[in-house]
């Protein structure tokens, strides 16, 4: 991934179509204005030149505030304000993310665990949100 964005800024695609790559590990998503097929174009004459190849299946052009899109266990869209109501482009965690605390918690408070002192429990589960919370702390995480 390390050669894709050297090669994306050695080419000047990042000033030219005003795009930015933004990398985790071995996902990314390019963030442009205007420029997003012709970005895409790039991407994939760069990743063929380098031997790799991209999901085509997650591989697509958001249109963001009007679609979202989810990366590393956010969704990142419109969101509104508590206090205004209005619109804004912000975080927040995607439904996946949210599913998976809510069965991860369910697992955790089974029949199985009955047989556990409650403290031990509720300091679990304690953990578990605490450390969900911490990870989503740039989103809006209260409503989910």
């Amino acid at each position: 991934m390390r050669r894709f964005v050297l090669g994306w800024k050695q080419c000047g695609h990042e000033k030219r179509l005003k795009a930015r790559v933004v990398v985790y590990a071995d996902d990314f998503v390019i963030l442009c204005r205007g420029t997003a097929t012709r970005a895409k174009e790039q991407m994939q004459k760069i990743m063929t030149a380098l031997k790799l190849t991209g999901n085509e299946k997650k591989t697509r052009i958001a249109r963001v505030p009007e679609e979202s899109f989810d990366f590393l266990g956010y969704t990142i869209g419109r969101c509104y304000s508590v206090r205004t109501g209005r619109a804004f482009i912000g975080t927040r965690p995607s439904r996946k993310s949210t599913r998976t605390i809510c069965a991860e918690i369910g697992a955790m408070t089974r029949s199985q665990s009955y047989r556990k002192p409650a403290a031990a429990v509720v300091g679990e589960i304690n953990r578990k949100l605490q450390g969900w919370g911490n990870y989503f702390c740039l989103g809006a995480v209260s409503r989910a």
